[in-house]
């Protein structure tokens, strides 16, 4: 209330949101947000700051609340970048709140699938129980990660996630090209280690201790969103 209106005052108000998201203070940044967007903006301007405020509501698990501010906020006429990164949002609030029909139909039909459209997808299909029509996104997104020149650690989650579901849908020659890059990729890491486990029929039963290890070990991420490829 004390910063001077118009795009000064704005721009200081931004400053101050990103500084209380790197300190992790989700909720003082989306209340200053939330001020900003709904009480000083107007408009394409109102729709790009609820856009981050939504994605703070989301970091700070409040789907919900992510919902409503892209519901009040919605307006035509955005450009296409922000109106994609918006009907994602959307959708996975959606889908986080447990309305995953509406969160597939969410996307826009007529636009190519993003690689965190496909993950997101992937990740709703298999909550439904879709684990055919989950398979081949997740195994897409496995060899995009293993095809690129640098391969990050993040990637390991979700390279395992797509090893399962590939098993699990019994596509026995997308598991024989994952694990032969992964072999090329991913030698002497521990996540190669559960590759080989869930390759190998015999000692599938203890797959899920040795999983369950891994997972506290390294923190692996279990979400939709891609920490990086």
């Amino acid at each position: 209330d004390l910063l001077a209106p118009g795009a000064a005052g704005d721009a200081q108000i931004r400053a101050i949101a990103e500084r209380l998201v790197a300190l992790d203070l989700l909720t003082e940044a989306a209340e200053l947000l939330d001020h900003q967007a709904f009480a000083r903006l107007r408009g394409a301007e109102r729709a790009a700051v609820a856009t981050a405020l939504a994605q703070i509501h989301l970091d700070n698990d409040e789907a919900q609340l992510a919902l409503e501010v892209l519901q009040r906020s919605r307006i035509t006429g955005l450009s296409a970048t922000l109106a994609a990164t918006r009907r994602q949002l959307e959708a996975r609030a959606l889908w986080k709140t447990g309305r995953h029909g509406r969160a597939l139909a969410r996307r826009d039909r007529n636009a190519p699938l993003s690689p965190a459209d496909q993950l997101l997808k992937a990740t709703i299909l298999s909550d439904m129980g879709d684990n055919a029509g989950a398979q081949p996104l997740f195994f897409a997104d496995a060899v995009r990660r293993l095809s690129v020149p640098v391969l990050l650690p993040e990637g390991d989650a979700f390279i395992l996630r797509a090893m399962i579901a590939t098993v699990e849908a019994g596509q026995k020659e997308d598991q024989i090209l994952l694990v032969s890059m992964a072999r090329a990729r991913r030698a002497g890491r521990p996540v190669m280690a559960l590759i080989e486990m869930l390759d190998d029929p015999a000692q599938l039963s203890s797959f899920p201790g040795a999983y369950r290890a891994w997972l506290a070990q390294t923190g692996a991420p279990q979400g939709d969103t891609d920490p990086g490829i």
